[in-house]
């Protein structure tokens, strides 16, 4: 509501002064990167125009009659883009430039884009003024000056994918229509707020125009992207539409058609012909993939006060907003849940494998943790689940954390991986046991590691704690899938994000995972893990080059021998020579 009252005062244009005033305001809250282009340039078959502002103008009436008089400020008495006109004219060419209101004290909203005429948006009781047989003094003065189009993009990371939520500023006062920035506000610090599985770019332009500057500057951002909305006014109706998409079968497509059996919500086929607005014709004419639905109070069109000066914050429903927001908000919790989580187990994955209904026993939630285990690999019932529990989205949430706390779950988005076998994910204190401990004072493990034997389960502890704590450092735990046993460590330290780079440590500590292939198939993961999630480009390491069978196997994972040292270790007091190997993430290929 905050952002919709000020854009009202500010009364945005396609470009100018006021635009960049609406900039301005919704970088307050969106952190926008600003993209534009000047006016004369070509975007496709558009032209960007002149930015426009009126100065005055005047109908006065051959007798003295003053039928209307505007200065800057009654924009929406002239039609948008007029050009400028002074002369005295009969009745019968005035009227080629008047359009009439509906009803008492309503005037139309008109534009003259391009069309290079004039033009005046009267009420009826003006218009009743205009009589034949009187000649009428017309004045508008306007000016027409260079500036750039612009528009924002405020960009929320994750792991896969893009999400496009496409927010039109409808020119000068139609306040309804800019309440989609109030939405696009809720949406945005709902996601802001979590870890999130998609990436998403929020995309404030002006009306139709603002599409062909984000195909001309961001390309790969439209034609890379999964699925997306268009919001448009929202603060009206007793429920959210939701017209489908071109394509009529997009994730969200697909969610809002759910969320539609159990929620105030009503969504229709896509039809160009009924109900088609802004920035929804101009991506699907664009050779854009049809892949944006659209979300509004109301299909547009639908409600009298559309386009005319009725259309302000006084009609405004700021409680169906709120309501409509909350629907919206409920959809992408849903693909956010339905595409974040996994079963980590393999095999059965109900309580009686691992008889971990007794973790939850004492749970009067209890069917929410069985339903999860039993569907999160189900997209569909899966989905089906969660929009069925969006009344109690903080109970699932926190059994979904738990779920993952108590490795059950593979969370996407944590720092995680799975492999065929294993489980690798952040180490924690919790997952520290005697069994660990034993792996650090069994020379067999620790023969040609620099690490240090470690005396008790708190010195272990404070370890795992320090390594938490660094930024520059993950400390990962393998966890066999079958039994969520803990059987080894990966550690990447120190990580350079700046550099592109990381130095790589691994272990594997329970001997029954040795000599079966582990390091090859963990490597591979996290190869991947690194390059995707991290942004690394190469991974480093140190090995003993006595250590033969560690030398073929790091090999075989894509790694060379960059240089060879003779390193002082701490562990046996001698000098020994060591091999500096090291992966190229973009171009290895591991031969498992």
């Amino acid at each position: 509501m905050k952002i919709s009252k000020s854009l009202v005062k500010i009364r945005p244009g396609l470009l100018g002064s006021e635009f960049d005033l609406a900039l301005s305001e919704l970088n307050k809250y969106f952190n926008l990167k600003i993209i534009e282009k000047k006016s004369g340039e070509r975007l496709g078959t558009w032209i960007i125009p002149k930015a426009w502002r009126l100065i005055r103008a005047d109908i006065r009436r051959s007798d003295g009659l003053i039928i209307l008089k505007c200065n800057e400020n009654d924009i929406q008495k002239v039609w948008q883009h007029s050009i400028a006109f002074e002369g005295n004219i009969n009745h019968s060419e005035l009227c080629k430039h008047i359009t009439v209101g509906y009803t008492n004290n309503v005037r139309n909203f008109d534009v003259a884009y391009y069309s290079n005429t004039w033009g005046f948006s009267l009420t009826p009781e003006e218009a009743s003024n205009l009589i034949d047989g009187f000649d009428y003094y017309v004045k508008i003065e306007t000016v027409f000056y260079d500036d750039n189009l612009k528009a924002g993009i405020s960009t929320l990371q994750g792991l896969s994918g893009g999400i496009l939520i496409d927010v039109p500023i409808s020119f000068r006062e139609l306040a309804n229509n800019l309440t989609n920035t109030d939405a696009a506000l809720s949406l945005y610090n709902f996601l802001s707020s979590r870890k999130r599985y998609f990436k998403y770019s929020f995309m404030f332009t002006p009306e139709t125009i603002g599409v062909p500057l984000l195909l001309n500057k961001c390309p790969n951002l439209l034609m890379n992207a999964d699925c997306g909305i268009s919001i448009m006014g929202m603060a009206f109706g007793n429920s959210l539409h939701y017209k489908l998409s071109k394509r009529g079968d997009t994730e969200l497509d697909e969610i809002f058609k759910l969320i539609e059996l159990r929620n105030p919500i009503k969504t229709a086929p896509y039809d160009l012909v009924v109900g088609s607005t802004c920035n929804e014709k101009a991506y699907n004419s664009s050779g854009y993939p049809g892949i944006l639905g659209r979300v509004s109070g109301q299909p547009p069109g639908s409600y009298d006060s559309y386009d005319t000066s009725l259309d302000n914050l006084n009609n405004c429903d700021f409680n169906a907003l709120k309501n409509n927001s909350e629907v919206l908000i409920n959809a992408f919790w849903v693909l956010e849940n339905s595409n974040r989580f996994k079963n980590s187990l393999i095999g059965e994955p109900f309580w009686s494998g691992l008889n971990l209904g007794q973790i939850f026993s004492n749970s009067k939630n209890r069917f929410i943790y069985d339903s999860i285990v039993g569907m999160v690999d189900s997209k569909i019932n899966f989905k089906n689940f969660l929009v069925s529990m969006l009344s109690h989205k903080n109970l699932v949430d926190d059994a979904l954390m738990t779920l993952a706390d108590k490795n059950i779950l593979h969370d996407k988005v944590g720092n995680e991986f799975l492999t065929k076998r294993y489980l690798v994910k952040e180490l924690r204190a919790k997952d520290i046991n005697s069994r660990y401990l034993s792996w650090l004072n069994n020379d067999e493990v620790i023969r040609y590691l620099e690490t240090p034997r470690v005396n008790s389960i708190s010195e272990l502890n404070d370890f795992v704690n320090a390594c938490s704590n660094k930024d520059d450092c993950i400390l990962f735990g393998v966890f066999d899938r079958i039994s969520l046993q803990h059987v080894g460590n990966v550690k990447l330290e120190p990580i350079s994000l700046a550099d592109g780079n990381a130095v790589m440590g691994i272990m594997i500590g329970d001997n029954a995972h040795r000599g079966i292939g582990a390091v090859p198939e963990i490597l591979e993961a996290l190869h991947l893990f690194a390059l995707n999630r991290l942004h690394l480009s190469k991974i480093r390491l140190g090995v003993l080059k006595k250590n033969k069978a560690a030398i073929r196997a790091y090999q075989k994972c894509g790694y060379v021998i960059s240089e060879q040292a003779t390193v002082f270790r701490n562990k046996t007091n001698t000098y020994e020579e060591e091999y500096k190997m090291e992966a190229n993430l973009k171009v290895i290929k591991i031969n498992v």
